[in-house]
């Protein structure tokens, strides 16, 4: 089945006169660089007219959640391998956004430390222990991602109490099942989904659906479970 899409992605690059190979290089050498190389790689990309980064950005949120679900386990954990490629590529930060880091990054105010153990309140700063060493730092931001389909601390009781009364159950690999036909649930919470966090017009696309069950009598009233990041 990956293959079947890695082949579409291919001829589509061809029709447009471009490399297949050459892109995925690009791709899997990302993985290698450092955070500051590779922010910096992507902002000079911004204009750049090649299909390949927009077509993989457009389908994994268009395509992407009905893929996944036909897609067999081993192509599943292949993805998740490249979790950090894959999410990067589909959801890429604001152009915007990545200037101001940027321009942090090379005036020295900002820096970003790797395999962090420790952070500890030192005179009014904080020293961060990290696999590198230890630095210190006036401001710091946690910018590490919560694993896909995680449950968010404030809608835990929320999930407990459809888990405990039988409305849903728990999936396997992440993410919240429902188990009654009452029960919606749409967004990255959906159990079964894929890594990539869900889009605008993604989430748009589930609650039309989700409106149009609603309006079907059941008999009963229904309930709606949605979790953005």
């Amino acid at each position: 089945m990956l293959d079947d899409l890695i082949g579409l992605l291919r001829t589509e690059l061809a029709d447009a006169g471009e490399d297949f190979e050459e892109f995925a290089a690009e791709l899997l050498d990302t993985e290698a660089k450092d955070p500051v190389q590779r922010l910096r790689r992507q902002i000079a990309a911004i204009d750049d007219p090649r299909i390949g980064r927009r077509v993989l950005q457009q389908t994994a949120h268009s395509v992407g959640p009905y893929a996944w679900r036909l897609l067999p386990e081993s192509d599943r954990a292949w993805l998740r391998r490249h979790l950090r490629t894959a999410t990067s590529v589909a959801s890429p930060m604001i152009p915007v956004n990545a200037s101001v880091l940027m321009r942090l990054l090379d005036s020295g105010q900002l820096s970003v430390a790797d395999g962090v153990h420790a952070i500890e309140p030192v005179n009014g700063r904080f020293r961060v222990r990290h696999d590198d060493g230890e630095r210190t730092a006036e401001i710091v931001v946690n910018a590490v991602n919560p694993p896909p389909q995680a449950v968010p601390a404030a809608a835990r009781p929320l999930i407990r109490s459809l888990v405990s009364t039988g409305l849903a159950t728990l999936h396997p690999a992440g993410g919240l099942t429902p188990a009654d036909p009452r029960v919606h649930v749409i967004g990255d919470l959906t159990g079964g989904g894929s890594f990539i966090t869900s889009s605008i017009p993604g989430v748009a696309a589930q609650a039309s659906g989700t409106a149009q069950a609603l309006r079907t009598p059941r008999g009963r009233p229904a309930a709606t479970v949605r979790r953005d990041r």
